[in-house]
């Protein structure tokens, strides 16, 4: 098959309307390609490419259309293969030398970065500290370990002590930062970027009790008759041992509780002083806006995508994915606008600098974006 008729299948299979015949042509070609060319590119010329164009295959063999569609995805190594060979879908050599005129110096991702703050009120970059002990309190070590993470561990004499007066760390993160922490409990916490969490050195009496501002994913270590509980500006989350996400930014309409595992409780801090909340069961979520709490089907992927390395989108309004761009490359947006109407699905790895991420949305949602420094302005 020559490249123009390739160019012609790849077309209609990006507005859905390549017939099962037509498919199976497509398929076909995929296949040999990637038996007989893939093995002749090499991977730092794959990449070099990646980074200006964009393609518009769908996320899975099922053929939708949206208005608009941000398709950058995890790419078979078939398309990996039409990309080292030129045949392109959404690249326009136009947006490209527009965007490297606009961007001076670029920006690397987000990555491994807290500070942690002691309960004498020391303050440690854990991305600068060498692995090791970083500290005693009460009995309890603090360790950087392997991979950036961190972690607390004492012996039983000094854990579940009552009538003591509790010390408190905090890890926050800031724009542009991550972080993994087990917590004295056994308990994983994930840090998405600005965010931060304040919890006990020590955990003590019949409670296990933290503070969360910003996103954060829990593994909850159980404990019998010890409740976890999480606490936000708007909401309380109770559980015994579980999996689930909390996105509790102030800038977001919503705070989010995505559960995979277990059993939690929901309560609206200002509309159930008392304590009643609902229950949210594996594969659902809760949002809370305005003190009303709705109870919704999830998208399981979508809402850990950042635990996972991904920007995941389904239908996502363009002003929250500006949002969660500035926070992970710890940029500032200086004209937010209004993008109310706007929808925009697809998948990117946060690995990626973010001119990639900005020539994408330029290419699906017909903006300009001029970078300069650590602010972004979109360009009318």
């Amino acid at each position: 098959m020559d490249t123009q008729k390739a160019r012609e299948l790849l077309e209609k299979y990006k507005q859905g309307t390549l017939s099962e015949e037509e498919k199976s042509i497509l398929d076909s070609w995929y296949i040999r390609l990637s038996q007989n060319e893939l093995s002749d590119v090499g991977e730092e010329e794959i990449n070099d490419r990646l980074a200006s164009l964009w393609q518009g295959l769908p996320v899975n063999r099922q053929i939708k259309r949206r208005a608009i569609g941000l398709r950058i995805i995890s790419i078979s190594s078939a398309a990996i293969v039409l990309i080292a060979l030129g045949i392109s879908f959404y690249h326009s050599p136009e947006v490209k030398k527009k965007q490297e005129h606009k961007i001076v110096k670029d920006i690397p991702p987000g990555g491994n970065k807290a500070i942690l703050v002691l309960s004498d009120g020391h303050e440690i970059s854990l991305n600068d500290a060498q692995d090791g002990d970083l500290a005693q309190q009460s009995g309890v070590t603090v360790t950087k370990v392997a991979d950036g993470k961190l972690s607390y561990a004492g012996n039983e004499a000094s854990q579940g002590t009552e009538g003591k007066a509790n010390l408190y760390n905090t890890i926050y993160t800031p724009p542009g930062g991550q972080f993994e922490v087990t917590l004295p409990d056994g308990t994983i916490v994930w840090l998405n970027a600005a965010s931060s969490i304040k919890y006990p050195v020590q955990f003590s009496g019949k409670g296990r009790r933290v503070e969360l501002s910003g996103e954060a994913y829990f593994e909850v270590s159980r404990k019998k008759n010890t409740p976890f509980i999480v606490e936000s500006s708007r909401q309380r989350i109770e559980v015994l041992g579980t999996h689930f996400n909390v996105n509790s930014y102030p800038n977001e309409p919503f705070v989010k509780t995505t559960l995979l595992e277990g059993a939690v409780k929901v309560v609206p801090v200002v509309s159930n002083p008392s304590g009643e909340g609902t229950i949210i069961k594996p594969g659902e979520q809760s949002l809370l806006r305005a003190n009303r709490l709705v109870v919704e089907r999830a998208d399981i992927e979508k809402e850990i995508a950042w635990k996972n390395g991904d920007f995941i989108f389904d239908n996502e309004d363009f002003n929250t994915i500006l949002r969660q761009i500035c926070r992970w490359y710890d940029v500032e947006l200086t004209n937010p606008g209004n993008y109310r109407d706007l929808h925009l699905s697809g998948r990117v790895s946060r690995s990626r600098k973010i001119s990639a991420v900005l020539e994408a949305l330029e290419v699906t949602a017909k903006v300009k974006f001029k970078l300069e420094g650590r602010r972004i302005t979109i360009i009318d």
